[in-house]
């Protein structure tokens, strides 16, 4: 989709429109990307947050002292 509008492959009479949709694309594909970057930290942690709660659980099951 870049490509349909991006300045240098555009029609000359187009070019100012483009310019700008291709800047509106760009500017939402970053934002997604973001999104989504952050959402993929959050279930990592909740992972590693997750993980280190059940081992010590079952450390404190079994009677073992520390990790």
């Amino acid at each position: 989709m870049s490509l349909q509008y991006h300045p240098d492959v555009c029609d000359p009479s187009m070019k100012e429109e483009s310019t700008m949709m291709f800047i509106q694309r760009n500017a939402a594909y970053k934002t997604s990307d973001t999104t989504m970057t952050r959402w993929e930290e959050q279930i990592l942690e909740l992972k590693r947050s997750w993980g280190s709660r059940m081992r010590t659980r079952n450390s404190q099951e079994q009677g073992c002292v520390g990790n």
